[in-house]
């Protein structure tokens, strides 16, 4: 898209993606056939996703790892007696991680 590029909603490109990523926006992108790849990949920014496939009837096909994934999250909730812990040890299903802020 051309530097003149103007969104529905009048922000430019760049202004929708410091929008998204200044209020922490998850973006999934999904291109086919003559989509700009780099584009997506902008767009995506650094919290988001895309997708490219050249042939729109294997979208499906790369859509469904991703959305069988998103079928198994899992929220974690850390309570706010914990908000000054220097780390917190999450054991889930046999797997653990120790996040630090």
């Amino acid at each position: 898209m051309g530097a003149g590029f103007q969104w529905l909603w009048g922000e430019s490109e760049s202004e929708l993606i410091s929008t998204t990523n200044d209020n922490g926006v998850f973006v999934v992108m999904l291109g086919a056939l003559l989509a700009d790849v780099d584009e997506l990949r902008g767009l995506a920014g650094d919290r988001g996703i895309y997708f490219y496939t050249p042939y729109y009837d294997d979208m499906r096909a790369l859509m469904s790892g991703y959305l069988d994934s998103l079928a198994e999250l899992v929220e974690v909730a850390i309570p706010p007696e914990y908000s000054d812990a220097d780390s917190i040890q999450i054991d889930v299903g046999g797997q653990s991680v120790t996040v630090e802020p």
